[in-house]
């Protein structure tokens, strides 16, 4: 086997070098001596001596004992003009002397050479896993730790990956950026054989290491018959080379090739370890990536989806909204007009309506805490008005299954709230102990301070909570096991809308039970606001105004017509129209002071249209009535001029209120 003309001349050179060191050392000796002696002859052989040692210092141990042996000869044979008898002794302890030196300096050297070695490699260890473990870009982190490898650990570094049946050159470190692009022009010319027994391919299928200490360039001539292939070899001079698997798990997934070339190096087995433990590390950094790039896919994927699931919640609210409207407007008109007939029936109709509305508003208030878009309008407010305003929304439920209510509230005890929402809080868990007991039960309200937290507990003597259920009751669409009749209903949302308002006012909620058919305690702790309580003033009735003018438009000719009359019966001169260009040409002979605007319109949509309103008549107060209830709704229609929002269904007490607000 021969080596490449570049290693050999490198080979020579050192060689050269060391002869040189070795012929200085001995000449400089020996004249030292001549022109010592006989002054210094009681210290014989010194300056012999400390030649062998620099020379074995800086050349090597063989030049050492090459100038011991050439120095020991001269001393022979100089004359001594001492005539000193003891000559050849001094020479015998001279020569044992030098050896001794030159070996005790020969291992100080090589232990010295390993300690460096060693300490250059754990270097190169711990800047490696830094760097791999600095940034999720593999491509990135696996280019940076082949330049790390040159020269420390080889001439040349590359990083291959085959997944999937792909082969892919990750990362490519040589000893100048001309070499590289051989390096990759070779690369992309050998073809790949996934049966080779050796090489790349075999590393992959087995799984195994593949240590090449001195490399044949025959053998190599005939595994590659290409003419411009073996030219790039040789250009790159490979003298020996390491090929390790990069693995994830079990599975190969690429190679780390570790090439010598023009250094002269040679890999040994004692290379192995250290080599295996840069290439695990390149397999984890990889591994790491792919698992953080398959969480970043499935967030993506997620975040579509509920991105998907908001519009549809949106939408689903629009659309069950629209309907809802005109309904309640009915119901109030015709309480209006006779407020004994069909009571019953109105009643039914009145009670579905809410049962419907509050689904509704549950689903939304869900949409928006899953996005955190839920905002809270806080203020001090006393705990016997929220549990008050709270046993209102639930009271229909409770009157219907005929619940007794006790109360135990601790009145003048103030909390910073959003009071909607804290009456929705105690709401939802009246309900839910009117919902879960028979008729005719039993529900206890205890609010009172206790030290620096509000604390209020809902208890009921209904069917309880099993065990297995009671760690997972506050999650969202659990329900307690239900007949085939669902005579409960609901969707499972209220317990879950319950822990996450008070978890945005900074409580806690808990559940508990004694088991199925021992009834069911909750309990809601709330930080105590220190302030006097402030009596509110009583409501005021909304002023009539007859003889404004407002324009009413909807597509839905029931919303519409029932709307419209409910404000003709209180005085107002209204108008309607049914899509944007037949409201601009009533507006334009109306000059309306309000324009009550649906925004999911035909032709032209509500935003098209008041911005159309606006530039024919800047007085007019435009109102959004709208299904759509969404944070991103209420900026899009205050962006859009709309003086106020205002979400399906909405009472006659709301609409005019709104108006004589407006236009006061």
């Amino acid at each position: 086997m021969r080596a490449p003309r570049h290693i050999q001349k490198q080979a020579r050179r050192a060689l050269l070098r060391r002869y040189e060191i070795c012929a200085a050392g001995t000449i400089g000796a020996l004249l030292i001596e001549l022109a010592l002696r006989p002054s210094v002859y009681a210290m014989p052989l010194l300056g012999f001596t400390l030649a062998v040692a620099v020379v074995t210092r800086y050349a090597g141990r063989m030049a050492g004992l090459i100038t011991l042996g050439v120095l020991a000869v001269v001393n022979m044979l100089l004359p001594d003009p001492m005539a000193n008898p003891s000559r050849v002794l001094s020479t015998g302890i001279f020569l044992l002397a030098g050896g001794v030196i030159s070996h005790m300096i020969s291992i100080r050297d090589v232990v010295a050479a390993e300690l460096h070695l060693k300490c250059q490699r754990f270097e190169l260890l711990a800047n490696a896993s830094a760097e791999l473990d600095r940034s999720l870009d593999y491509q990135t982190t696996l280019s940076a730790v082949t330049r790390m490898m040159v020269p420390t650990l080889a001439d040349w570094s590359v990083i291959l990956l085959c997944e999937d049946g792909k082969r892919e050159r990750v990362a490519v470190a040589g000893p100048s950026p001309e070499q590289v692009e051989i390096a990759n022009q070779l690369w992309d010319s050998t073809p790949f054989d996934p049966n080779a027994t050796r090489g790349v391919a075999n590393v992959l299928r087995t799984g195994e290491p593949e240590l090449l200490t001195d490399i044949d360039h025959t053998q190599l001539d005939q595994e590659f018959p290409d003419y411009q292939q073996r030219s790039l070899i040789k250009l790159i001079g490979v003298c020996s080379n390491i090929l390790l698997p990069i693995k994830r798990k079990n599975e190969s997934i690429g190679v780390l090739v570790l090439v010598m070339s023009h250094s002269g190096r040679h890999y040994d087995a004692q290379d192995l370890p250290f080599a295996s433990l840069l290439a695990a590390r390149a397999g984890l950094a990889i591994e790491r990536a792919r698992l953080y790039r398959q969480t970043e896919q499935e967030r993506g994927r997620a975040e579509l989806a509920c991105h998907a699931k908001d519009q549809f919640v949106a939408m689903l609210g629009h659309e069950l909204r629209n309907p809802l409207a005109p309904i309640l407007t009915a119901l109030e008109l015709m309480n209006m007009h006779d407020p004994t007939a069909l009571r019953k029936e109105r009643s039914v109709i009145e009670r579905q309506v809410g049962q419907l509305t509050t689904l509704v508003d549950d689903l939304l208030d869900t949409a928006r805490i899953t996005r955190g878009t839920l905002e809270l309008h806080r203020r001090p407010v006393e705990l016997t008005e929220v549990i008050g305003h709270g046993i209102e929304i639930a009271l229909p439920l409770v009157e219907a299954r005929r619940h007794e209510l006790r109360l135990d509230v601790q009145p003048g005890v103030m909390v910073d709230g959003d009071p909607e929402r804290l009456a929705q809080v105690f709401g939802n868990l009246v309900t839910n102990a009117a919902k879960y007991s028979e008729p005719g039960g039993q529900i206890d309200i205890v609010g009172a301070r206790e030290a620096d937290q509000v604390v209020v507990r809902v208890r009921d003597r209904g069917v309880g909570i099993a065990a297995d259920l009671l760690p997972h009751i506050f999650e969202m669409f659990v329900q307690a096991p239900q007949e085939v009749d669902r005579r409960r209903g609901g969707l499972g949302l209220g317990l879950a809308i319950v822990r996450n308002l008070v978890a945005l006012h900074g409580g806690v909620v808990s559940a508990s039970s004694e088991g199925p058919g021992r009834g069911s305690e909750f309990v809601v702790r709330l930080p105590v606001h220190d302030a006097h309580v402030i009596a509110s003033p009583p409501p005021s009735r909304p002023e009539h105004h007859p003889g404004r003018r407002v324009l009413v438009v909807d597509d839905n000719p029931d919303a519409l017509s029932l709307l419209a009359d409910a404000l003709d019966d209180r005085g107002y001169a209204t108008a309607r129209a049914h899509d944007g260009p037949s409201a601009l040409a009533v507006a334009a002979q109306l000059h309306p002071e309000v324009a009550l605007l649906d925004i999911g319109l035909p032709v032209m949509d509500g935003y098209e249209l008041a911005h159309l309103l606006q530039e024919a008549n800047q007085a007019v107060k435009l109102v959004a009535v709208t299904g759509y209830g969404q944070p991103g709704d209420f900026e899009r229609t205050q962006r859009a001029g709309f003086a106020a929002h205002l979400v399906k269904p909405i009472s006659l007490e709301t609409v005019q209120a709104t108006i004589d607000r407006l236009v006061a």
